[in-house]
């Protein structure tokens, strides 16, 4: 059966001298694999440059029960796409080899996820979009924004001045939580607090110094670590601790 499919690409895998497995997470059914031809051809390079890491694009994909890949064709940017975006420069090129990284270790299930879905497409819209203001900042609005598509979001409403975030509750408590050390220090609960504020359109008007970026970003990492998100050594992360 046939099915039209809207994806964001995650990363390509060689499969044979034929084909390659294109790993992408879809709206309507998750994380997929699908086969993309590896040839040097015409359509198959147009294919790959449509399909690049945290590309977002639609195709009809050959849809069979008890099949882990998919055969795919009429592959198409996305609509809400923008043109040029990631491969021309290399600041959003290591975010998008990042994002996807990140994305391809937590993003398991075979299973659609609507607002999922459309928290990671708004990622890479972003990534492909012409407004290259706080780029700096971008994973960062992005690992913070998802926390809700994920489910895991701090809650905000039990912070206040003075108080400590445990990580694993994703509260503010009024002292350090007993029995673990998972939680973040008066400082760094005012900085994720203040990061619960930060959106993809005013992400620009954060300031951080390259310390404090890639404070946040471990902490953001552990934080998804903690919730059931095993992230493992993301090389992708030394590439960013160097550019920022």
């Amino acid at each position: 059966m046939y099915q039209r499919l809207e994806c964001v690409a995650l990363r390509t895998i060689r499969h044979s001298d034929r084909s390659s497995i294109l790993v992408a997470y879809s709206r309507q059914l998750g994380r997929v694999g699908l086969l993309i031809a590896a040839g040097k051809g015409a359509s198959a390079s147009r294919v790959r440059a449509l399909t690049m890491p945290m590309s977002s694009f639609e195709c009809v994909a050959s849809v069979t029960g008890g099949r882990d890949l998919y055969h795919i064709k009429d592959v198409r940017r996305d609509d809400g796409a923008v043109d040029g975006g990631a491969v021309c420069d290399p600041v959003r090129s290591a975010i998008c080899f990042f994002m996807a990284d990140f994305l391809g270790a937590v993003l398991r299930e075979p299973m659609a996820d609507e607002p999922l879905f459309y928290g990671v497409r708004e990622v890479a819209r972003c990534l492909a979009g012409r407004d290259s203001r706080g780029m700096a900042n971008l994973h960062i609005a992005a690992l913070s924004t998802l926390t809700v598509a994920f489910g895991i979001e701090p809650d905000v409403s039990t912070w206040r001045n003075g108080r400590f975030l445990d990580m694993r509750e994703g509260r503010f408590m009024v002292s350090p939580p007993v029995g673990h050390s998972d939680y973040l220090d008066q400082r760094k609960s005012r900085a994720a607090y203040a990061l619960s504020r930060m959106t993809f359109d005013n992400r620009r008007f954060f300031r951080f110094s390259r310390d404090e970026r890639n404070e946040i970003l471990a902490e953001l990492l552990r934080y998804y670590s903690l919730h059931g998100y095993k992230v493992g050594n993301l090389v992708s992360v030394d590439v960013l601790r160097d550019l920022f």
